[in-house]
Protein backbone atom coordinates (compact mmCIF):
# COMPACT_ATOMS: atom_id res chain seq x y z
CA UNK A 1 0.00 0.00 0.00
CA UNK A 2 2.85 2.34 0.88
CA UNK A 3 3.78 2.77 -3.04
CA UNK A 4 0.09 4.52 -4.18
CA UNK A 5 0.54 6.73 -0.54
CA UNK A 6 3.82 7.55 -1.72
CA UNK A 7 3.00 8.20 -5.08
CA UNK A 8 -0.27 10.02 -5.17
CA UNK A 9 1.21 12.11 -2.13
CA UNK A 10 4.14 13.19 -3.77
CA UNK A 11 1.87 15.01 -6.68
CA UNK A 12 -1.18 15.86 -4.07
CA UNK A 13 2.17 18.08 -1.52
CA UNK A 14 3.46 19.67 -5.11
CA UNK A 15 0.23 20.38 -6.25
CA UNK A 16 -0.54 22.08 -2.53
CA UNK A 17 3.49 23.82 -3.19
CA UNK A 18 2.23 25.75 -5.65
CA UNK A 19 -0.69 26.98 -4.34
CA UNK A 20 0.31 27.94 -1.45
CA UNK A 21 4.25 28.78 -1.54
CA UNK A 22 3.00 32.40 -1.08
CA UNK A 23 2.55 33.51 2.75
CA UNK A 24 3.26 30.21 4.14
CA UNK A 25 3.31 30.25 7.46
CA UNK A 26 3.16 28.03 10.93
CA UNK A 27 0.48 28.41 13.45
CA UNK A 28 2.12 27.16 17.04
CA UNK A 29 0.98 23.87 17.33
CA UNK A 30 0.16 21.53 20.57
CA UNK A 31 1.77 19.16 23.20
CA UNK A 32 1.06 15.82 21.36
CA UNK A 33 -2.26 14.05 22.47
CA UNK A 34 -3.18 10.60 20.49
CA UNK A 35 -6.90 12.01 20.80
CA UNK A 36 -6.41 13.13 16.71
CA UNK A 37 -5.67 9.36 16.33
CA UNK A 38 -8.96 8.15 18.06
CA UNK A 39 -11.23 10.72 15.98
CA UNK A 40 -9.92 9.77 13.11
CA UNK A 41 -9.90 6.28 13.71
CA UNK A 42 -13.76 6.69 15.09
CA UNK A 43 -14.96 8.06 11.59
CA UNK A 44 -13.26 5.40 9.73
CA UNK A 45 -14.82 2.60 12.18
CA UNK A 46 -18.43 4.49 11.41
CA UNK A 47 -17.16 4.51 7.82
CA UNK A 48 -16.81 0.24 7.86
CA UNK A 49 -13.29 0.80 6.76
CA UNK A 50 -9.79 -0.91 7.93
CA UNK A 51 -7.05 1.06 9.79
CA UNK A 52 -3.97 -0.91 8.76
CA UNK A 53 -1.40 1.35 10.08
CA UNK A 54 -1.15 4.24 12.42
CA UNK A 55 1.54 6.76 12.98
CA UNK A 56 2.53 9.55 15.06
CA UNK A 57 5.32 12.06 14.63
CA UNK A 58 6.66 14.76 16.99
CA UNK A 59 9.72 16.79 15.47
CA UNK A 60 11.53 20.16 16.40
CA UNK A 61 14.05 21.72 14.27
CA UNK A 62 17.55 21.97 16.16
CA UNK A 63 18.31 24.64 18.19
CA UNK A 64 19.66 27.70 16.27
CA UNK A 65 23.95 27.59 15.84
CA UNK A 66 24.03 23.88 16.48
CA UNK A 67 27.57 22.33 15.38
CA UNK A 68 28.98 19.24 14.94
CA UNK A 69 29.94 19.07 18.40
CA UNK A 70 26.40 19.48 19.60
CA UNK A 71 24.85 16.49 17.63
CA UNK A 72 27.52 14.04 18.60
CA UNK A 73 26.47 15.09 22.26
CA UNK A 74 22.63 14.77 21.92
CA UNK A 75 23.61 11.26 19.85
CA UNK A 76 25.60 10.39 23.49
CA UNK A 77 22.30 11.31 25.61
CA UNK A 78 20.35 9.84 23.58
CA UNK A 79 22.03 6.27 23.14
CA UNK A 80 22.62 6.42 27.27
CA UNK A 81 18.72 7.68 27.39
CA UNK A 82 17.10 5.21 25.24
CA UNK A 83 20.24 2.02 25.35
CA UNK A 84 17.37 -0.57 23.60
CA UNK A 85 17.21 1.25 20.74
CA UNK A 86 19.30 0.20 17.32
CA UNK A 87 21.27 3.29 16.83
CA UNK A 88 23.16 4.27 13.19
CA UNK A 89 24.82 6.66 12.42
CA UNK A 90 26.05 8.27 8.80
CA UNK A 91 27.87 10.64 8.55
CA UNK A 92 29.22 12.30 4.91
CA UNK A 93 30.54 16.21 4.37
CA UNK A 94 27.30 17.80 3.92
CA UNK A 95 24.89 15.41 5.83
CA UNK A 96 24.77 13.95 9.81
CA UNK A 97 22.04 11.76 10.83
CA UNK A 98 21.01 9.21 13.49
CA UNK A 99 18.71 7.28 13.89
CA UNK A 100 17.55 5.03 16.77
CA UNK A 101 14.79 2.03 16.12
CA UNK A 102 13.01 -0.10 18.52
CA UNK A 103 10.13 -2.78 18.15
CA UNK A 104 8.33 -3.88 21.19
CA UNK A 105 4.83 -6.00 20.46
CA UNK A 106 2.69 -3.81 17.65
CA UNK A 107 4.62 -0.78 17.94
CA UNK A 108 7.66 0.61 15.69
CA UNK A 109 9.70 3.53 17.62
CA UNK A 110 11.48 5.60 16.03
CA UNK A 111 14.24 8.61 16.70
CA UNK A 112 15.95 10.81 14.76
CA UNK A 113 18.07 14.03 13.95
CA UNK A 114 18.74 14.70 10.59
CA UNK A 115 21.00 17.64 9.62
CA UNK A 116 22.92 19.23 7.10
CA UNK A 117 26.59 20.76 8.07
CA UNK A 118 28.27 24.06 6.87
CA UNK A 119 30.89 25.50 7.51
CA UNK A 120 29.43 27.44 10.65
CA UNK A 121 26.67 25.57 11.61
CA UNK A 122 24.17 22.43 11.70
CA UNK A 123 20.55 23.13 10.20
CA UNK A 124 17.71 20.10 10.30
CA UNK A 125 15.55 18.42 13.12
CA UNK A 126 15.36 16.13 15.87
CA UNK A 127 11.67 13.64 15.63
CA UNK A 128 10.16 11.11 17.61
CA UNK A 129 7.61 8.44 16.09
CA UNK A 130 5.78 5.91 16.81
CA UNK A 131 3.46 3.37 14.95
CA UNK A 132 1.33 0.42 14.82
CA UNK A 133 -1.04 -1.66 12.93
CA UNK A 134 -4.04 -1.94 15.45
CA UNK A 135 -5.87 0.92 17.55
CA UNK A 136 -7.90 0.95 20.50
CA UNK A 137 -8.29 2.45 24.29
CA UNK A 138 -5.43 -0.07 25.57
CA UNK A 139 -2.85 0.97 23.08
CA UNK A 140 -4.04 4.89 22.95
CA UNK A 141 -2.95 4.81 27.05
CA UNK A 142 0.04 3.11 26.32
CA UNK A 143 0.90 5.39 23.56
CA UNK A 144 0.29 8.39 25.19
CA UNK A 145 2.77 6.98 28.34
CA UNK A 146 5.18 6.60 25.63
CA UNK A 147 5.21 10.18 24.24
CA UNK A 148 4.90 11.68 27.40
CA UNK A 149 8.40 10.36 28.53
CA UNK A 150 9.94 11.46 24.81
CA UNK A 151 8.49 14.63 25.01
CA UNK A 152 10.30 15.48 28.24
CA UNK A 153 13.35 13.52 26.95
CA UNK A 154 13.90 15.10 23.46
CA UNK A 155 12.62 17.73 22.61
CA UNK A 156 12.72 21.91 24.23
CA UNK A 157 10.39 23.37 22.89
CA UNK A 158 6.64 22.59 21.52
CA UNK A 159 7.26 20.62 18.50
CA UNK A 160 5.24 20.16 15.74
CA UNK A 161 3.21 17.41 15.67
CA UNK A 162 1.72 15.32 13.03
CA UNK A 163 -0.77 11.62 12.92
CA UNK A 164 -1.45 10.06 10.22
CA UNK A 165 -3.89 6.37 9.36
CA UNK A 166 -3.76 4.52 6.53
CA UNK A 167 -6.22 1.80 5.20
CA UNK A 168 -9.01 0.46 2.96
CA UNK A 169 -12.49 0.61 2.21
CA UNK A 170 -13.72 -2.87 1.16
CA UNK A 171 -15.60 -1.52 -1.51
CA UNK A 172 -15.17 1.10 -5.07
CA UNK A 173 -16.16 4.48 -3.85
CA UNK A 174 -17.54 6.53 -6.47
CA UNK A 175 -15.22 9.19 -7.63
CA UNK A 176 -17.71 10.94 -9.90
CA UNK A 177 -20.25 11.38 -7.49
CA UNK A 178 -18.69 14.76 -5.59
CA UNK A 179 -21.34 14.77 -3.11
CA UNK A 180 -19.55 11.80 -2.10
CA UNK A 181 -16.44 13.01 -2.01
CA UNK A 182 -17.52 15.70 0.22
CA UNK A 183 -19.34 13.50 2.53
CA UNK A 184 -15.61 12.61 3.58
CA UNK A 185 -15.09 16.29 4.60
CA UNK A 186 -18.67 16.66 6.93
CA UNK A 187 -17.52 13.78 8.58
CA UNK A 188 -14.79 16.10 10.36
CA UNK A 189 -16.88 19.19 10.09
CA UNK A 190 -14.33 20.23 7.67
CA UNK A 191 -14.68 23.45 5.55
CA UNK A 192 -12.97 21.89 2.17
CA UNK A 193 -10.13 24.41 1.17
CA UNK A 194 -8.69 22.35 -1.80
CA UNK A 195 -9.57 19.57 -4.16
CA UNK A 196 -7.93 17.23 -6.25
CA UNK A 197 -10.14 15.09 -8.63
CA UNK A 198 -8.63 12.40 -10.57
CA UNK A 199 -9.68 8.80 -12.34
CA UNK A 200 -8.81 7.20 -9.65
CA UNK A 201 -7.36 9.39 -7.17
CA UNK A 202 -9.33 11.90 -4.86
CA UNK A 203 -7.42 14.29 -2.45
CA UNK A 204 -8.77 17.00 -0.03
CA UNK A 205 -7.39 19.38 2.33
CA UNK A 206 -9.54 21.08 4.67
CA UNK A 207 -10.10 22.52 7.77
CA UNK A 208 -11.84 21.18 10.86
CA UNK A 209 -13.11 22.07 14.59
CA UNK A 210 -11.95 18.33 15.42
CA UNK A 211 -8.40 19.58 15.48
CA UNK A 212 -6.19 22.49 17.01
CA UNK A 213 -3.38 22.47 15.01
CA UNK A 214 -3.35 24.80 11.78
CA UNK A 215 -0.92 25.23 8.80
CA UNK A 216 -1.77 28.92 6.93
CA UNK A 217 -1.38 29.67 3.48
CA UNK A 218 -3.17 32.26 1.15
CA UNK A 219 -6.01 30.24 0.40
CA UNK A 220 -6.77 30.20 3.83
CA UNK A 221 -5.37 27.85 7.25
CA UNK A 222 -6.31 24.16 6.88
CA UNK A 223 -5.27 21.03 9.12
CA UNK A 224 -6.55 17.78 7.92
CA UNK A 225 -6.21 15.87 4.46
CA UNK A 226 -8.00 12.89 3.18
CA UNK A 227 -6.63 11.26 -0.11
CA UNK A 228 -8.53 8.14 -1.31
CA UNK A 229 -7.24 5.96 -4.16
CA UNK A 230 -9.33 2.96 -5.98
CA UNK A 231 -7.68 -0.08 -6.32
CA UNK A 232 -9.01 -2.12 -9.09
CA UNK A 233 -7.08 -5.20 -8.34
CA UNK A 234 -8.62 -5.72 -5.26
CA UNK A 235 -11.96 -4.20 -5.83
CA UNK A 236 -11.33 -1.98 -2.86
CA UNK A 237 -10.47 1.68 -1.80
CA UNK A 238 -7.83 2.76 0.48
CA UNK A 239 -7.03 5.72 2.13
CA UNK A 240 -4.70 8.11 3.70
CA UNK A 241 -5.87 10.84 6.47
CA UNK A 242 -3.58 13.11 8.21
CA UNK A 243 -3.42 15.94 10.81
CA UNK A 244 -2.41 18.86 9.97
CA UNK A 245 -0.93 16.87 6.65
CA UNK A 246 -0.72 13.40 5.65
CA UNK A 247 3.21 11.95 6.75
CA UNK A 248 2.36 8.33 5.38
CA UNK A 249 5.66 8.38 4.10
CA UNK A 250 7.58 10.53 5.92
Amino acid sequence: MHGWISKSWTVFALALLVLFIHGFARDERPVAKTGDLNTMFNVIQTRGGKVERWLLLLREEIPGHATVYDLEKTAEQWKSRYPHFRWDKTVTATTWKLEGTYREGPFTETLQVVAGLTQEEAQGFSSYKIEGTSWNQAIRKHVDSKIRKKITGIFHENAEVFTCLNGTFSDKIDFVDLENIRSFALDFRAEIVELINEKDFIALTGLSPFFAGQLRTLNGPFNVQIALRLDEKENRTNFAIGTPIITAEY
